[in-house]
This record gives C-alpha cells, structure tokens and sequence, in this order.
C-alpha cells in the first residue's frame, strides 16, 4: 500500500470520527472541534484533488470537501480564530480555486484565489514580518498570476512580480533554506512563463537562466544516481523542468543547438528519476511530458522520423499511466494532446512534395486516426460527466480538424 494512500484512510478515518463526535451536539460545535474539523476537512480535500497520484483527483468529492470546511470556520466566532484558522481556510480557498482551475470555471477559481489573499493580506497587517505569512501571500499572487495567464487576462505579470517580491525576501543571498531556494525558483519560473507568453524572450532567457542556477544550489549535482533521485525527488524534478524551460525559449530564438542539449538534458534527468522511480506516478509522467518535448523540437527541426519515435515512446508511458488510472484529468489532456501531436507528424509527411499520390492518402488517413483518437481520450471525459471546459474546447478543435480532412477530396475516401 502506498504511503499517500495510507495517509488518506488515516486522514478520512480521522474526520469521520471527527464528524461523527460533532452529530452528537444539538446546538453550536464548540471552537476546539471545529478548528479540529476544519483542519481535517482541509486535509482530506487536499488529498481526494490530488491529480498528481493515481486514482485520486476527485474533484468533486474535493470541492464538497473544501465547501464544508469554508462552513465550519464560518460557524466559529471572529473573536475566537487564531491565526493558525485562518490561514487554514486561506488554504481551503487555494485548493479549491486550485480544482475550479482545472474543471474550466475561472470566474469561481479567481473568486477563491482573491478571498484567500484577501484573508492573507488581513493577517499581515498586524503580523508584517511573520515569514510563514509572507510565503503565504507568495503564493496567493502567484495562484492569481496562473489564473490571470491562463484566462489570457491583463495582471499576471504583476502578480508574479508581487510574489517574487516576497520570495526575495525570503531567500536572502548566500541563503541555504532549500525551501526558500525553491520558491524563489518557482516564482522565476512563473515570470518567465509569462514573459515568454508575452514575446519577451530575452527576458524569459535570462529569467529560466535564473531557474537553472537556482536549483543547481538545492538539488542533487549531476550526474543523478537512483539514491538522490529517490530521496531529492522534487529537487530532482526542479531540474528537468529547469533546463527543459531554458531549451523552449532556446528554441524560440533559434538557438538550436543549444535548446537541443538542454532537451536532451532534461529528458535524461526525467529518465534517471523515473528509472529510480518505476512506481511512481508522477515520475513516469514527467518522462513522458520529457520524451514529448524532445519530439516537439525534432519536429520543428525537420527530424520527422525522430519526432514520431520520441512521441511513440511517450505515448507509451501515458497509456500505461492510463491503466492504472483511466481518470485523471491531467493525464487525459497529455494523451489527448499527444495523439495531435502524432496527427501533425503525419500531415506533416502528407504535405511533402516528394511523396506519391497514395502514401500522401495514407498520412492523411494516419492524421485523421490521430485526430479521432484524441477526440476519443476528451469524449471518455465527458462521458463520464466531466465539466472541463479544456476537454469541450480540445474535442470542438478536433472535430473541427477531422472535418476539414474528410472535406479534402478524394483523400479519405475510398
């Protein structure tokens, strides 16, 4: 049995009897086994949301989760929160805004967001120098900033700026706090994103250049070996995440020789974690995040044949991974995303001048049972009563594509 899961019946076990013992009084709760219910909703919620570990991310048994516990602090008086109840229900606000994100509805998600700010910033104005709280805040402007980009709304870059701020401080020079190392990274890694989205690629160079010496002073040095990978596993992740980043801006300013020894970098550092790694979830899944990334650069290069061969060998991996968990979301979209990928090695094959009449209607054939099976890993989605707003937007695209092949005459049919 694995570790999380164990966690997960002690932790449900926990609030039941919780629960339970609160049935038993027919009026108000008193403050002390509320905070205990608040504390254990938020835990259990976290773990069922989960998208990182098979077999989890219930989003909403999560949602109902996080819902209960928003009622439960609201049952307590004002006078009688301390500051440890707050910034658990700030908590609460994240991680539903967090599943919100995920199911597609971004107007609730910012709601959350902005109320577990709105908690932290509160709290701050009596507690200004409390480091527990400024990391807080850190990551309520970054949550913000992700959902502002994603919407493709105005203010995420200054919400990232916000937190990057307080990592700052956080994380003076010469520190040695792997943590505080590691949320500096990620709020440079978030800057960096977003200048990359914005065309602003020298600085989202500089700012991925940022990542790389950053995590290099917290995670294990290469080369990695089994051990390290297995006791420094997010560190190890950091890494590949790292110079995977740095290769795509690389990429973006046609630096290819460079963005192709960074992909090859970081598919090298995924395939060490996950051979350390082989049962885990998320290890098996960034390799397969690796090997798609190393395909995208083979194929913008003109390496057709790589291309396919590194998207096959990812695409191995996620439908292993869909065995063991044919529902979670993040897992769909890569396998969703991967068979377009396909498809678009294919046409790319079907659009070449060197080729006969017949292999061109084979590649167009081959594109279209890519488009039509990643058409079928979103409508499974759906079918099982998912709400995503990505799965509807991603099956409309597809759809829309294999209707423009089977309009190409004479190429389908027959």
């Amino acid at each position: 049995m694995s570790t999380l899961t164990e966690t997960y019946e002690s932790r449900l076990a926990e609030l039941t009897a919780l629960q339970k013992q609160a049935q038993s009084y027919s009026t108000a709760v008193p403050v002390a086994l509320g905070r205990q219910l608040l504390k254990a909703l938020r835990a259990v919620g976290d773990i069922e949301g989960n998208l990182y570990y098979p077999n989890l991310g219930r989003t909403g048994d999560a949602l109902e989760r996080y819902k209960e516990a928003i009622a439960t602090a609201q049952k307590i008086d004002s006078a009688d929160l301390q500051l440890e109840d707050s910034l658990e229900l700030a908590a609460v606000h994240d991680g539903a805004g967090d599943l919100f994100g995920w199911t597609g509805n971004v107007v609730e998600r910012l709601k959350n967001y902005f109320k577990s700010l709105e908690i932290r910033e509160k709290l701050s104005e009596a507690n200004q120098d409390n480091p527990q709280l400024k990391r807080a805040l850190m990551f309520s402007y970054s949550r913000i900033g992700d959902a502002l980009a994603n919407k493709g709304k105005t203010g995420a870059s200054q919400s990232y700026s916000l937190a990057l701020q307080l990592a700052k401080e956080l994380a003076p020079p010469n520190t040695t706090d792997a943590k505080a190392l590691e949320d500096l990274w990620i709020c440079y890694l978030n800057i960096g994103e977003s200048q990359l989205d914005s065309g602003d690629c020298e600085q989202a160079l500089n700012s991925f250049s940022e990542c790389v010496k950053l995590v290099e002073q917290y995670a294990p040095s290469l080369p990695l070996d089994p051990d390290k990978c297995r006791n420094s596993l997010q560190g190890c992740r950091d890494l590949w995440i790292s110079y995977s980043k740095l290769a795509d801006v690389q990429l973006k300013l046609n630096r290819l020789d460079e963005a192709r020894q960074n992909y090859e970098q970081a598919k090298q550092i995924a395939q060490e974690i996950y051979n350390a790694n082989e049962a885990n979830f998320q290890a098996r899944c960034d390799l397969a995040n690796a090997l798609d990334k190393m395909g995208y650069f083979m194929l913008a290069t003109g390496g057709v044949d790589d291309a396919e061969t590194h998207y096959n060998d990812s695409l191995q991996h996620l439908q292993q991974l869909a065995t063991v968990d044919n529902t979670n979301m993040r897992n769909r979209h890569n396998l969703a995303q991967l068979h377009m990928n396909l498809a678009q090695v294919h046409e790319h094959r079907a659009n070449s001048q060197k080729i006969s009449s017949s292999e061109q209607k084979q590649h167009w054939q081959n594109a279209h049972s890519c488009y039509s099976a990643s058409l079928e890993v979103w409508a499974s989605g759906e079918e099982g009563g998912s709400s995503y707003t990505v799965a509807r937007t991603a099956c409309q695209k597809v759809r829309n594509i294999i209707e423009k092949l089977e309009a190409r005459a004479g190429v389908l049919a027959g």
